[in-house]
């Protein structure tokens, strides 16, 4: 754009010089709120990216795309804008098995793609978590249900002699 100013003074119109400015979009910039994390498999896991100008000031109403660029989950993707925040999140489950997945997330500006750093979510296997011993009876239990087991099969004997 090209800006100039003038007034009149006694009749005179007396005009500044020309200043020539050219406008450019702010520079923006996105950062995922985690670098490396670590579930279970079948478990979910939650990513937030926060957008923010060269000052940090927050951007909020950008669409951002999170995407799963590898791992036992690759693929996934999702698209979400951001809030007044300049904060957006994902959660997606980690059905993929072991392994570790990249994460990142974009949003587009001024025809430019902006990418965050890259997230690096750990799946481990589950654990498996075997039942409490009812209290208070410990070896007591078992002996009595194998005690109960014999009996049973005791009586199911008689009841159908072996021919």
């Amino acid at each position: 754009d090209a800006i100039e100013a003038s007034f009149v003074s006694s009749n005179n119109t007396i005009t500044s010089n020309v200043l020539n400015v050219t406008w450019t979009a702010p520079v923006l910039q996105i950062a995922l709120s985690q670098t490396v994390d670590t579930h279970a498999v079948g478990t979910s896991h939650e990513v937030q990216a926060v957008i923010t100008d060269a000052n940090g000031t927050p951007q909020p109403n950008i669409s951002v795309t999170f995407t799963v660029t590898s791992g036992p989950n690759a693929g996934q993707t999702f698209t979400a804008n951001t809030d007044a925040n300049g904060k957006a999140n994902f959660s997606y489950l980690g059905n993929g098995g072991v392994g570790s997945d990249a994460i990142e997330a974009s949003f587009v500006s001024s025809n430019n793609t902006i990418t965050s750093n890259v997230l690096n979510v750990s799946w481990t296997a589950p654990v498996i978590k075997t039942p409490a011993p009812v209290p208070g009876l410990g070896g007591f239990a078992l002996l009595l249900t194998a005690l109960i087991m014999g009996l049973v099969g005791a009586l199911m004997s008689r009841r159908h002699p072996a021919r």
